[in-house]
This record gives C-alpha cells, sequence and structure tokens, in this order.
C-alpha cells in the first residue's frame, strides 16, 4: 500500500494528516506511536474532531485487528458511514 516513491516524497514535503495517519495504521503504529509521529508535523489526534476519535478507537489494542490493511478499511468503512474524509483517499 505504501510505496517508495510516495515515502521519498514524504521526507522533503510536508503530508496532510490523513497521510501520516495511514502510514502509521500501515506500520503497525498504536495511538500514542501515531499521535508522536502527528505532533513531529505540528499535527494532532483531537479528542474533539469525530475523524479523530474514530482512528483511535480502532488503534486500541482491544479493537486492533493483526492485519492493518484491514484496519484502514475498517476505519475507512467507519468514517465513510459517519461522512467524514477518508484515509488514503482524495476527496472534492
Amino acid at each position: 500500500m505504501v510505496s517508495e516513491r510516495m515515502l521519498r516524497r514524504y521526507r522533503h514535503e510536508i503530508p496532510a494528516k490523513q497521510t501520516i495517519i495511514a502510514l502509521a495504521i500501515v506500520l503497525g503504529k498504536s495511538a500514542d506511536e501515531t499521535d508522536s509521529i502527528l505532533r513531529k508535523y505540528g499535527y494532532c489526534l483531537s479528542d474533539s474532531i469525530i475523524g479523530d476519535v474514530v482512528v483511535k478507537w480502532y488503534l486500541t489494542k482491544e479493537h486492533r485487528e493483526t492485519n492493518e490493511e484491514l484496519l484502514i478499511f475498517s476505519i475507512n468503512e467507519t468514517l465513510e458511514k459517519m461522512g467524514v474524509p477518508l484515509l488514503m483517499t482524495r476527496q472534492i
């Protein structure tokens, strides 16, 4: 799901928050590790933004799936039902 080209690009550009979250999920990071990565880019997982709350909920150990790709699909399915932007997609 993550190409070498994409990783090289993000070494030189600041990626969008949703992109960082998706990359952290693919890399198997926990909620705390994901938040730490986000803070390095000037973002955070907020308790008041519904998309962030959904991501945090899925990243807790009780809700983690063994396959990170399936985890992104599960998160995106929930985000879509709630009408908020999905991870790893370009939405207009």
